[in-house]
C-alpha cells in the first residue's frame, strides 16, 4: 500500500472543507464587518438629525433677523402631525421623513390645535422660546432651542 506524499504535514491530494483556522479568520472578518455597517448606520442617523436641527436653526435665525429688520413680530411654525416647519412663508422649509419625529415646545398660547405650534421672534430681538426636537430611531436626536429672554438659537444633541 502507498501513501500520498506530505508537505508540511498536509496530503498532497486536495481535501473537501476548510481548516478551523480558516473558518474562525471567515467568522473573524464578518464580525468586524457586521461591527462597521452597524455603527455607520448610528453615523448616519446622527448625522441626519443633526443636519435637520441645523437647517431649522438657520431658518429660525433668519426668520428672528427679519423681525429686528423689519420691524415685525415673524414665526417659525412646527406641524408636528405632519412633520412640517414652516418659516415666514407657505411653503415647508423641512419636512421629517418617515424615520424621525418632531415635538415642539412653546408657550401655551402659541400651541395650535392637531399637534402644532409657533415660536414668535420680536422686533426687539426677545422670542417668545421654545424648543423643536428631531426624534430618530431610539428617542435620540438633536433639539433646536430658543431661549425667551434673548433670542438666542442653540443646538443640541438628545441622548
Amino acid at each position: 500500500m502507498m501513501l500520498a506524499p506530505r508537505t508540511r504535514g498536509r496530503p498532497l491530494c486536495p481535501e473537501n472543507g476548510f481548516t478551523l483556522a480558516e473558518m474562525l479568520v471567515v467568522i473573524a472578518i464578518a464580525g468586524l464587518v457586521g461591527l462597521t455597517v452597524s455603527q455607520s448606520a448610528v453615523f448616519l442617523r446622527k448625522a441626519t438629525t443633526k443636519a435637520a436641527a441645523d437647517t431649522i436653526a438657520a431658518e429660525m435665525r433668519k426668520v428672528a433677523l427679519q423681525a429686528v429688520t423689519q420691524g415685525t413680530a415673524r414665526s417659525i411654525r412646527v406641524d408636528v402631525k405632519n412633520g412640517l416647519v414652516f418659516g415666514d412663508g407657505p411653503e415647508p422649509v423641512f419636512s421629517a421623513s418617515e424615520n424621525f419625529a418632531l415635538e415642539i415646545t412653546t408657550a401655551a398660547e402659541l400651541a395650535e390645535t392637531g399637534d402644532a405650534g409657533r415660536i414668535l421672534f420680536f422686533p426687539d430681538g426677545i422670542s417668545s422660546g421654545g424648543e423643536v426636537r428631531i426624534i430618530g430611531g431610539g428617542g435620540r436626536g438633536n433639539a433646536v432651542s430658543v431661549n425667551w429672554l434673548t433670542g438666542s438659537i442653540a443646538t443640541r444633541a438628545i441622548e
